[in-house]
């Protein structure tokens, strides 16, 4: 795998928390995403058959955040800066591209195609200027987003680019801060999900009940109109809390 990363293209790919009451532990994850890893492998596998590649072609890994080896060769990926991405297991890959634009297109394709064909699945990419997708749609973005706040905003989820908004507390003080990986791809998933009954969340940032903070539950309850949701919190009994909490700004239900 080349190490340069002024002309590479890193991506990632990550699945959403399992639904099926298993739980998803860090071994379980891991499996996950090998699996995923193997399965993407082999659905791509002819579809980029024909391709030539201008110096080395796509390749899936598995990134595990408690390998530090893995971290090594994922941050030298393409972005000006370090890649970091969101610090659960995932799939990624990173490529040298050798200034082919037809290259970095067909690993779009590529993105478009798995996060498209299966439920769940999001992923980031950037090459050797930053955020690809949004430079290239650079004329149609929204007058709020800057290069200080773009990244960790652009995701490719269902097939289509998703752009995350300002939040509320953003809009109050009138600029949208940066996002980290885990943050934006937390939020994502909360948009894409709903809440729907089911949906495995965490409660943090509730002042006036601080022993559902950090504890995990289920949305028993879908959204009302007032923005509240049942919540099935672990060890506890259930509670009616908002989406986000009217205590403080920081008071979030997010996929745990």
């Amino acid at each position: 795998m080349s190490t340069d990363a002024s002309d590479s293209v890193a991506f990632h790919l990550y699945l959403d928390p399992s639904q099926d009451g298993l739980g998803d532990g860090p071994e379980r994850q891991l499996a996950r995403c090998r699996e995923a890893r193997d399965a993407w492998a082999a659905q791509l596998l002819p579809w980029l058959a024909s391709h030539v590649w201008e110096r080395e072609p796509l390749q899936l890994w598995v990134w595990d955040p408690a390998d530090s080896r893995t971290h090594g060769r994922g941050r030298r990926g393409g972005g000006g800066d370090e890649d970091s991405p969101a610090e659960e297991a995932h799939v990624w890959g990173r490529l040298s591209v050798g200034g082919s634009v037809h290259d970095e297109w067909v690993v779009v394709a590529a993105l478009l195609r798995l996060t498209g064909s299966e439920e769940g699945v999001s992923a980031t990419l950037r090459d050797g200027d930053g955020e690809l997708l949004l430079i290239e749609a650079a004329y149609s973005l929204p007058d709020w987003l800057t290069p200080e706040n773009a990244p960790d905003r652009a995701f490719l989820r269902g097939g289509a680019l998703h752009l995350l908004p300002p939040s509320p507390e953003d809009e109050r003080r009138g600029s949208a801060g940066p996002l980290s990986a885990s943050e934006g791809l937390s939020r994502l998933r909360r948009v894409c999900a709903g809440l729907r009954c089911g949906a495995a969340v965490r409660v943090g940032g509730v002042a006036s009940r601080p022993e559902l903070n950090g504890r995990r539950g289920t949305v028993v309850v879908e959204e009302s109109e007032a923005g509240r949701l049942g919540v099935r919190v672990e060890g506890l009994e259930e509670a009616s809390l908002h989406r986000r909490g009217e205590e403080a700004p920081s008071a979030w239900l997010t996929h745990p």
